[in-house]
């Protein structure tokens, strides 16, 4: 039986580099769920593959604010067409509903749409029928409503499926923490099976750390960094697009010359920091050296 170390290296590995699609990864964390036996993990990969049986049962991350926009017809002709829709005269509990777009699908279904052209690069989910003849009086004065629908931006539903894969990320690197090397699975410990069902609470269902794919909730989630974990500092740096090779020249430096305080970086962190930087320029993309150091900061305990 493959031991659970390869297996977890191998799921945290393809969630940091992002080119293994998220229906094969979800997969080998099923394998995992199984050789856990964790309950709670094995729903949550099933779900997420096959997609949740209500809206009441789907995560906070599955939900996106949007926008609706309608088709009017007046008096004489007249239309009004893609008009924003004013929600106000709706109750509480119709403006929640229609103000937001839940995704209740698998991740295949979900990267699906994203596929779907768009000119716009946004995405439409139509307002029930029957809602739109109970209120088509309620928003614009001698108008009627004829037809509505959400507008729901291509990126937030791109972000859905990198919030699973960045939950993945934190999961595999903290049972990587918590776990010793080499063990077999199953888990006979009982102080282990509640460690990693600690974790999977945390960081698959909870609000724990968040090291994500792209660079503004990278910023956002390095808050709760933890001190001396090399491997979060790792999986925000390769994220951030920074060769092996300069993580590795950091991991040696913060050895030999660690910063002494947030304005007292020394020459050593200020000169990989300025490397980093020009490198990227001369890739031709941009690197937030601002992120990264925030990181460095957390990983030295000067936050």
């Amino acid at each position: 039986m493959a031991n659970k170390t390869s297996l977890l290296v191998e799921i945290r590995d393809a969630a940091v580099d992002g080119v293994m699609p998220l229906t094969t990864l979800l997969r080998k964390c099923q394998v995992l769920a199984s050789q856990l036996d964790n309950a709670d993990f094995k729903q949550w990969t099933s779900r997420e593959l096959n997609g949740y049986p209500s809206v009441k049962s789907v995560p906070a991350y599955r939900k996106i604010k949007v926008q609706s926009l309608g088709n009017f017809a007046g008096a004489f002709g007249r239309a009004m067409n893609h008009a924003p829709i004013p929600l106000f005269n709706l109750s509480p509990r119709e403006q929640e509903a229609l103000s937001h777009s839940v995704f209740v699908d698998g991740v295949g279904t979900i990267e699906g749409l994203l596929t779907k052209e768009s000119g716009d690069g946004q995405l439409t989910e139509p307002w029930p029928a029957d809602f739109i003849g109970f209120c088509a009086g309620k928003f614009y004065q001698n108008f009627n409503l004829i037809q509505a629908y959400k507008v729901i931006p291509r990126s937030a539903v791109s972000g859905i499926l990198e919030i699973i894969r960045n939950r993945i990320l934190e999961f595999s690197l903290q049972l990587l923490e918590v776990l010793p090397d080499g063990e077999v699975l199953p888990l006979k410990d009982v102080d282990d099976q509640a460690s990693v069902q600690n974790i999977f609470n945390t960081y698959i269902l909870g609000d724990g750390n968040r090291v994500a794919a792209g660079c503004g909730p990278v910023e956002q989630n390095v808050t709760k960094f933890e001190k001396g974990n090399w491997a979060y500092l790792e999986g925000v740096l390769k994220q951030l697009k920074v060769a092996q090779d300069d993580i590795t020249d950091l991991k040696q430096l913060l050895k030999t010359n660690p910063p002494k305080s947030k304005s007292k970086l020394g020459d050593g962190v200020n000169g990989w920091l300025g490397g980093i930087a020009a490198k990227a320029a001369q890739a031709g993309y941009d690197i937030p050296i601002g992120i990264g150091l925030a990181a460095i900061l957390k990983y030295c305990g000067l936050n």
